[in-house]
């Protein structure tokens, strides 16, 4: 509720100051399937993460594998190099994975609700702006 009072807020703020607002709401499909591990590792580095800590992670993450069943038949076990299982304490990862992407836009806004971020702009004539 509260990203969406946020951005409702927001809104109605800039049409009394009689501004348009574009946005872009963003669905990340398969999020956690697209958490690259190196990158995750060097994020949890970036925030203090280290040592066994940051093992722990590592280990958790790394040399992981899987294998499909349709019916009675398994397919091979292949390695996976991306992906952040899924689960409360993992999700988490996920979100330390995304949570700086307030921080890569210049001229937009950006609310944050779990891996379903938006990203919106006011101005007072339409413009064509990279954000």
């Amino acid at each position: 509720m509260h990203a969406v009072i946020a951005l409702t807020d927001h809104i109605r703020r800039s049409m009394d100051q009689g501004m348009l607002t574009g946005s872009v709401f963003i669905d990340l499909r398969k999020a956690f399937d697209t958490v690259d591990h190196c990158l995750l590792m060097e994020k949890l580095c970036n925030y203090g993460v280290n040592d066994k800590e940051l093992d722990w992670f590592s280990d958790y993450l790394q040399n992981r594998e899987q294998v499909f069943q349709f019916g009675s038949a398994f397919s091979q076990h292949g390695s996976v190099f991306v992906r952040v299982p899924q689960g409360f304490i993992l999700g988490l990862l996920f979100v330390l994975f995304i949570n700086d992407l307030p921080n890569t836009t210049v001229r937009c806004n950006v609310l944050m609700y779990a891996d379903d971020p938006v990203l919106f702009f006011s101005a007072k004539k339409v413009t064509l702006y990279l954000c």
